[in-house]
């Protein structure tokens, strides 16, 4: 009997051994994050779960309510902006990170917040496996600040030609970072 079990292990570990190794798996570290429209640049990570077994290349795709400055062209105003390759990336031999690297751009607009999303499109091999974690959501919060309106002599028979005022507004930005600004 137990030269039996000596027999049946050595087949079974030979036929393990005929089969191809898995295949890395390919996903975004996050399925969303939540930004500051005044953080500047992003890093956005595209993992395997161990390293590419050669060069491939990742066709990527953008959508969303925020407009990227290549689609906005040079007649729309445009929210962010793609610094590394723009709609694909390669992965080399033996890597196992790639990154997005993202400029945002802050701009003076009363808007609502607004996402970027992008979704894995394709891979140029057969070798690597797209899993379910094939986007990420991208939330830009709106740092638009606040208004102040002063408005006087709008009711019947109010005339005002003159009028001093002195107004102090401090600012605290995300960063800590204040400013005190003196309108007169």
């Amino acid at each position: 009997s137990g030269f039996t079990l000596t027999v049946f292990s050595l087949m079974f570990s030979s036929c393990k051994e005929d089969e191809p190794p898995a295949k890395p798996k390919l996903s975004f570290d996050k399925s969303s994050l939540t930004v500051n429209e005044g953080d500047g640049e992003i890093e956005i990570k595209l993992k395997l779960d161990k390293g590419a077994f050669e060069d491939f290349t990742i066709a990527y795709e953008l959508t969303g309510t925020a407009v990227d400055k290549v689609s906005a062209g040079t007649t729309k105003s445009y929210d962010y902006e793609i610094t590394s390759d723009y709609l694909e990336t390669e992965i080399v031999k033996d890597e196992s990170i790639r990154i997005i690297k993202i400029k945002l751009y802050s701009d003076l607009s009363i808007e609502d917040d607004e996402m970027i999303q992008i979704s894995i499109k394709d891979v140029d091999t057969e070798d690597i496996e797209i899993t379910r974690n094939d986007d990420i959501k991208i939330t830009v919060k709106q740092e638009d600040g606040m208004i102040v309106a002063l408005q006087w002599g709008i009711g019947t028979g109010e005339k005002y030609t003159d009028v001093d005022m002195y107004l102090f507004l401090l600012a605290l930005s995300t960063r800590g970072e204040f400013g005190l600004t003196n309108i007169v």
